[in-house]
């Protein structure tokens, strides 16, 4: 018959009667198998990411070696199939790969156990066929009383339901939870700690002691790196956690600090109330209070004020139109809007460069005060109540020279007289070279006007008494050298005069005298 193998570590057993005479060679075989199964070790050299760890039956295998050392270079994690499915197996494997890569340990298609480089682990194969599992023998293990002389990694979790001394420094590489924190089980003394103190790591980066502040001091990193308690108070450069930029900070109703975006502060724009700022707003001055509208660009200057109703435009007052220079541009109008907020007029418009104001429409028309109406809106309407004068005029000094009552009529000043102009206008006591004061005129004016071709039509005076110059083409009343004459005066190709004098203690029927000159 032939031989059979045991089913964990293939050691060869002779069927009997078999083998005589060479059984003592097998014998010998399973003798080292067993001994390099119960202490034997091995190094493998791991040069690719597969590898199968098999065990021979009744022939030398390093899977039969109790101490399995991986060596070698990889760029991936590597998986190891331990063979066959049915052994089981127990290993004390160390993965000392270099590149930092894990282990994994497969059977069947059962559970996997990976080795972390640079750990060991003891693993146990099930040996159960085609399902076969790799776990760890010490993957859970309790221990009464564990001793680390060097240092304690922990690469995973770690859950401390008791108490715990550290004697050596202890690094956790993942996340420590300690299960029960409380001020009666866990405490730490250090010289010259005191009560409420703050532990911290120090340069050096042990813990380091840091006693508690005063009533409304807060921990503050200084320029040297250290921790200090310090009174905190708002400067420039300060940054505020949480914050929006360029809006402005208040205390709302529940006493805490808080910001508004529709309240922003744009440096070298403005302040902007509702909207982030596009063109400033100054308040203040350095002598008196100011509010400035203000751009920098001349292109596109407009700014204004806005009169509103739900938010519908009912007045403007802007400064608008782009300036090129030369005063001009950047006038000043005021603008009205109907119900629904569309635009109705220019009610004043004021021309910047020549200082005119239109009332009534938009433009400059030469005036200093241009009035533009209809017949169903008068260009100017003055209304006064009883006892009042709907108009008054002054001087240069402010002296009342003519005004309009309540009645219509028309008051002039002691010495002032009244004209419409010299082109045919009424003068009263006018001041015109040539002609006496105390005259009426109605018509044109001699002189520069005569030789424009300009006649006086009526001309009433007192003559001087020095000169016999009389305006031509008009009639004259006037007294003279105790006379009072009649006179008219005209002209063809000669200049002539009818007059008519009226001397008392004459005859009251006195003929026409008339004389004649050649112009």
């Amino acid at each position: 018959m032939p031989s059979s193998y045991t089913q964990n570590l293939g050691l060869e057993k002779p069927a009997t009667g078999e083998q005589a005479g060479s059984w003592g060679n097998t014998a010998n075989n399973d003798y080292d198998f067993l001994d390099a199964s119960t202490d034997g070790n091995v190094t493998i050299l791991l040069s690719s990411s597969a590898y199968t760890l098999a065990t021979q039956q009744g022939a030398a295998s390093d899977a039969r070696k109790k101490v399995i050392i991986w060596t070698g270079t990889l760029t991936q994690d590597a998986t190891v199939s331990i063979s066959p499915k049915t052994a089981q197996k127990l290993y004390f494997m160390t993965n000392s790969t270099a590149g930092g890569f894990k282990i994994n340990f497969q059977q069947g298609s059962g559970a996997v156990f990976t080795l972390n480089n640079g750990c060991s682990a003891i693993i146990t194969c099930d040996g159960t066929g085609n399902g076969a599992g790799v776990t760890g023998a010490n993957w859970n293990p309790q221990f009464g009383s564990v001793v680390v002389t060097s240092q304690l990694t922990v690469q995973g979790g770690a859950s401390i339901a008791g108490s715990v001394s550290f004697g050596s420094p202890i690094t956790f590489t993942q996340n420590a939870t300690f299960t029960t924190i409380s001020a009666a089980n866990v405490s730490i003394t250090r010289a010259g700690g005191a009560a409420w103190d703050i532990y911290y790591r120090d340069a050096t980066g042990y813990l380091a002691p840091l006693n508690i502040g005063a009533s409304g001091q807060v921990l503050q990193v200084t320029g040297s790196g250290t921790l200090a308690w310090t009174t905190r108070a708002l400067s420039i450069g300060d940054t505020i956690t949480g914050s929006a930029v360029r809006c402005v900070y208040y205390c709302n109703a529940s006493g805490q600090l808080s910001q508004d975006a529709q309240i922003q502060i744009n440096a070298g724009v403005g302040l902007g109330i509702g909207l982030n700022p596009q063109k400033s707003l100054h308040v203040g001055g350095s002598r008196y209070p100011e509010i400035w509208l203000d751009t920098a660009n001349t292109a596109a200057q407009s700014p204004q004020v806005i009169y509103a109703t739900n938010s519908l435009m009912r007045w403007q007052v802007r400064s608008q139109d782009q300036e090129t220079g030369g005063n001009s541009g950047s006038n000043y109008a005021v603008i009205n809007y109907n119900d629904s907020g569309a635009f109705i007029s220019y009610v004043m418009f004021c021309t910047r460069s020549t200082g005119n104001v239109t009332i009534g429409a938009q433009g400059d028309f030469s005036a200093k005060l241009a009035v533009l109406g209809s017949s169903a809106n008068p260009t100017i309407m003055a209304r006064a109540g009883t006892g009042q004068y709907i108009q008054t005029w002054q001087n240069s000094s402010g002296q009342v020279v003519a005004s309009i009552d309540n009645a219509g009529h028309l008051f002039l000043a002691a010495g002032t007289y009244l004209a419409l102009n010299q082109y045919g206008c009424l003068e009263l006591w006018p001041t015109v070279a040539g002609h006496p004061y105390g005259t009426i005129h109605i018509g044109q004016e001699q002189g520069a006007l005569r030789a424009n071709g300009l006649r006086s039509a009526i001309a009433m005076e007192t003559a001087s008494a020095t000169t016999d110059s009389v305006p031509l083409g008009l009639m004259r009343f006037y007294f003279r050298n105790n006379a009072f004459v009649i006179q008219f005066a005209g002209t063809d190709t000669r200049q002539w005069f009818a007059y008519l004098p009226l001397v008392p203690g004459e005859n009251p029927t006195a003929s026409w005298k008339i004389t004649a000159a050649v112009v």
